[in-house]
């Protein structure tokens, strides 16, 4: 599998890199969730990251206020680099 990182980009843990052991990673303030931002922009099961052997993928999961990937708001399944 690869070898995933996330780095905080805003907020109050600006900078924190947190490594992704897959397969899925969530991203909300949900109990599910495995980062829970403490912000209101950020909906409760926000989005989700898929690690596979060779790729990891974001996906929106309908949040009301979408997902941005460098700065640019995604829709659909988008490959992390």
């Amino acid at each position: 599998m690869i070898k995933v990182q996330l780095i905080v980009v805003q907020g109050k843990p600006e900078g924190k890199v947190i490594p992704l052991a897959g397969p899925i990673f969530r991203i909300g303030r949900g109990e599910r969730c495995h980062l829970r931002p403490n912000n209101e922009l950020v909906s409760r099961e926000h989005a989700e990251i898929t690690i596979s052997e060779d790729v990891a993928l974001i996906r929106d999961l309908g949040s009301r206020n979408g997902t941005l990937v460098n700065n640019k708001r995604i829709t659909g399944a988008h490959t992390l680099k």
